[in-house]
């Protein structure tokens, strides 16, 4: 079992599809999202036994998640475990139904007609919802390999701040003000550590709200980065030199470098779209877009926050 977790509006969903478009991986897009998880976001590593029967029970139940939004996720890829016609009726009934579901919200809710894969695939699934989860996973499945995706803080922030304006987001609580969330996130080593609490977290404007956000699950991806069965890498990392990025991600994983993902990566890193979602970005306009976009006051305020934890190479191209 292969996994991909990351903060929201990180690039995700391109690295995901790289992924995805490997013949042998069955892709699970954003399951925990659907089916969500009963437990903490954020889980300290002493705290893991508690929960270690849910989650696995979790996991060996995974692949059962089969709503529209978790394996209708188009494009289909050729598969090594599906023949040309199997996968065209695939594509035809993932299309039928968003089709359908433009008239029905039953149907976008509920499960497409699809043929499920054969015992020899890899499951392969992201989550934006685990990122502190990721040490409890870890020990729940041992062999798992988990690829952990960070994103620049002010290039993640600003398109949430913008994605709330234009109404990207099915909630409609902001989600800086979340205050259910902050509430969990304050039972973190990195809010303990700075006496954050949610009375502090109310006075602050939206763009330091996601700045302390950001900082605690880095915090946390970066902890459990040192755990062998993951790999963090970053999002510029993989926009700059993409080829030999997502080839030490495919090593990573013990999958092959196909052509396939070759194919993707050119098509994807070849044209740009500003759509909200799309995976077709330009990686220059994509790493330094906040950079006219986010007000000055908000970087400052940003930058005052996650201090030292920019001094990265590829946060600084």
């Amino acid at each position: 079992m292969l996994a991909l977790i990351g903060m929201p509006r990180s690039g995700t969903t391109w690295v995901a599809k790289a992924i995805d478009s490997h013949p042998d991986t069955y892709y699970l897009h954003e399951p925990d999202s659907e089916a969500r998880l009963d437990i903490p976001q954020i889980i300290n590593a002493e705290d893991n036994e508690q929960y270690l029967p849910y989650i696995n029970e979790y996991l060996a139940k995974i692949e059962g998640v089969d709503k529209l939004k978790v394996v209708g996720r188009l494009p289909f890829y050729p598969k090594n475990y599906f023949n040309s016609l199997q996968l065209n009726f695939n594509r035809l009934s993932a299309l039928a139904s968003k089709s359908l579901g433009q008239f029905s919200q039953s149907i976008t809710k509920g499960s497409p007609w699809l043929i499920k894969p054969g015992k020899k695939h890899v499951t392969f699934w992201k989550s934006i919802e685990s990122m502190g989860r990721v040490s409890l996973l870890a020990q729940a499945r041992p062999q798992i390999k988990m690829l952990l995706l960070v994103r620049h803080p002010c290039a993640v922030i600003n398109s949430e701040l913008k994605g709330e304006a234009a109404n990207k987001f099915a909630s409609k609580t902001p989600i800086y003000e979340n205050w259910g969330l902050f509430e969990q996130l304050l039972e973190s080593k990195t809010a303990t550590d700075n006496t954050l609490t949610l009375d502090k977290i109310k006075l602050m404007t939206p763009a330091q709200r996601l700045a302390w956000r950001w900082l605690i699950y880095y915090e946390q991806l970066l902890e459990q980065a040192k755990l062998d069965n993951c790999l963090l890498m970053r999002y510029e990392q993989l926009c700059v030199e993409p080829l030999a990025a997502f080839a030490e991600v495919f090593r990573f994983f013990g999958l092959t470098f196909h052509q396939q993902v070759k194919h993707y990566l050119k098509a994807s890193t070849s044209s740009h779209s500003d759509s909200y979602y799309s995976t077709s970005k330009d990686p220059a306009k994509a790493m330094h877009g906040w950079k006219s976009k986010l007000p000055a006051k908000d970087i400052a305020a940003i930058e005052s926050i996650i201090g030292s934890h920019l001094d990265n190479e590829y946060w600084n191209i």
